[in-house]
């Protein structure tokens, strides 16, 4: 009842405090509360990972041990080892970043779960702790995977017409935290979830510890970072060359390879398996202290979209990808970040730093008083959250895209609550183009220009284009008789010409008024203060308040000056960056509208 009435309270306030920020009736984006995700349909089978007891009892020790490379490797209690799927990666040839490893092959032993067929009677594997691996495979096994007649979109096909059947999913790389392994009973719980979803999910023994013994539990451990701080470095580093290499084992399977749309592979992982995940996608890692300096590991472009639990951003004195997290500037990729309020592992505010850097779209879900770890039950929110972020940015499956639009928080269980929120406009289209925010430091504003479909940007108005670009970004629609191809849930009568309004001569006014309000085009026609500029392109009204599904609401904020030469209009698809604009004086107009996804 606590924890029921806490929840409310938060929600309550939540929403006192949105209506308060925006001063309007209107609701932003994120701001419907969803039921939880029903499970996953699928039943779920994982690959061989047999362990022989005997072999334990010879070599002494906990199973544990040679799963998290405690002076081990799992490759030592294999019981049907030519059955297990293995990663080779090639470390390069530099001694300052693998002083240990450099020039050598490294072996990575992988399990996989994946969605089988309702016909997989095999039995489930007990492991020497007592957990049970489903359906596993056993020698001579081939994976039994289904021809998947589910309604999101996956490439490859047989068969025709109504009950074409799909013969491709998408595949998940997962990186497990810092001296954990894919068999934890955390890990497990987090592929078996995945792949009823029909994700086939790939996890790498990562063996932290053959190369670094480490943890990041207190103040003993940060002293052995900063006395080993070149191993910890080539620990972190070798994660990402694990991950490329167990995408590369997964394509060229001959069981597994066909199986896989090599268009729609995520990755998700969780503490220093959301930094992975990150150093793939391009932000460099820290490799000097204290200089905090950095360089770029192996990257690999053909993960689309990426998740982190509870992701390592780094230290108070030690972050992840260089001096102030800078260098995650160079992030392109999605990315969803769901952390704990209480993390003092990995400090969430290190994590909100770096993403407040990254150049894509990017959602950061709070938990309240979680901390460092994962419990299954907090399985509604990691997963409500994780798997609709992937079917919309893996799967293109406009449905989770327009829910993940709309996502405040899910109903019951944990308090979660998103503290970053920019979702980029999706692939452009014929009659359309995209509206960008870019900053001219000669005249101190934010300047509007359009992006066509051949990729050139050109100014609003008669100001200069910035050099800098803000990532306040939204899609327009060129040429009514062209729009967007939104469905049945868009009318086209709520297309409206955007009119475009700048200073007019000798008044001081250095920004651009947009509006799709006819009365308040009309209304800035005969102000002085205003030059009109035409109406170049088109955006959608909103119905009793409401964008339509398929639309983001666009905010637009003024700045709250007095003085026609201090006026500033920004324009925002993003509740959080609205709410920093709020906090520093600015103010949301009353009117809505409405842009597609």
């Amino acid at each position: 009842m606590q924890k029921i009435f806490k929840k409310l309270v938060s929600i309550h306030f939540m929403a006192i405090a949105a209506t308060a920020m925006l001063n309007t009736a209107f609701a932003a984006n994120h701001a419907t509360e969803m039921a939880p995700l029903a499970p996953g349909v699928y039943p779920v089978a994982c690959s061989n990972i047999a362990q022989d007891a005997a072999k334990i009892a010879q070599f002494g020790g906990q199973a544990s041990d040679y799963w998290e490379g405690n002076d081990r490797y799992i490759t030592q209690i294999l019981a049907e080892p030519s059955d297990v799927p293995t990663a080779i990666a090639r470390v390069p040839n530099d001694n300052n970043f693998y002083p240990q490893t450099s020039n050598k092959d490294l072996t990575f032993t992988l399990l996989v779960c994946y969605p089988t067929t309702v016909e997989n009677k095999r039995a489930d594997y007990a492991l020497p702790d007592g957990q049970l691996v489903p359906k596993m495979q056993r020698i001579g096994d081939k994976p039994l995977l289904p021809l998947n007649a589910a309604a999101l979109p996956l490439r490859g096909t047989v068969g025709s017409g109504s009950a074409t059947l799909r013969t491709q999913h998408p595949l998940l790389v997962f990186s497990h935290g810092l001296g954990s392994s894919p068999l934890d009973s955390k890990s497990v719980d987090f592929l078996v979830k995945l792949a009823a979803y029909g994700y086939i999910v790939a996890a790498p023994f990562h063996a932290d510890a053959r190369f670094s013994k480490i943890k990041l539990d207190g103040l003993s451990d940060v002293l052995y970072i900063i006395r080993n701080f070149d191993y910890f470095v080539e620990l972190q580093a070798l994660r990402p060359l694990s991950i490329k290499a167990t995408i590369d084992t997964m394509l060229a399977h001959p069981d597994f390879g066909p199986r896989i749309n090599q268009d729609q592979i995520g990755g998700i992982g969780g503490s220093m398996g959301g930094a992975t995940m990150t150093w793939l996608a391009g932000a460099n890692l820290t490799t000097t202290f204290p200089g905090l300096s950095s360089r770029a590991t192996v990257q690999d472009p053909r993960i689309k979209a990426m998740v982190g639990y509870v992701p390592y951003a780094g230290q108070r004195l030690l972050p992840a990808y260089g001096d102030n997290n800078a260098s995650a500037v160079n992030v392109k990729t999605p990315y969803l970040a769901i952390g704990g309020t209480a993390d003092t592992t990995a400090p969430i505010y290190l994590m909100e730093q770096a993403m407040n850097n990254f150049q894509s779209a990017r959602y950061f879900v709070a938990l309240t008083d979680v901390t460092h770890g994962y419990e299954p039950r907090y399985a509604d929110e990691v997963f409500g959250w994780s798997v609709t972020f992937f079917d919309a940015y893996l799967r293109g499956n406009a449905s989770a895209m327009n829910k993940l639009t709309k996502m405040r928080n899910i109903k019951g269980g944990l308090d979660d609550n998103m503290s970053i929120d920019y979702t980029t406009p999706t692939a452009s289209w014929a009659g359309g183009a995209t509206v960008e925010e870019t900053f001219n430091s000669q005249v101190g504003r934010e300047v509007l220009g359009v992006t066509d479909a051949g990729g050139n940007l050109t100014p609003i108005t008669s100001t200069p284009l910035g050099t800098q670009k803000t990532r306040n970004a939204f899609r327009v629609v060129r040429s009514a008789s062209r729009p967007f191809p939104l469905g049945s849930s868009v009318a086209a009568s709520t297309l409206a010409p955007v009119c475009v309004f700048s200073g007019a001569g000798a008044v001081p006014i250095t920004t651009t008024l947009l509006t799709v309000d006819a009365a308040e085009c009309a209304q800035l026609k005969t102000d002085n203060r205003w030059q009109f500029r035409g109406t170049p392109f088109y955006l959608f009204q909103a119905a009793n308040g409401q964008c339509a599904d398929g639309l983001l609401t666009v905010t637009r904020m003024f700045n709250n000056k007095t003085n026609p030469a201090d006026y500033q209009y920004r324009y925002s698809t993003s509740n959080s960056f609205i709410k920093d604009l709020v906090s520093n004086g600015w103010r949301a107009d009353l009117q809505v509208m409405c842009a597609p996804i």
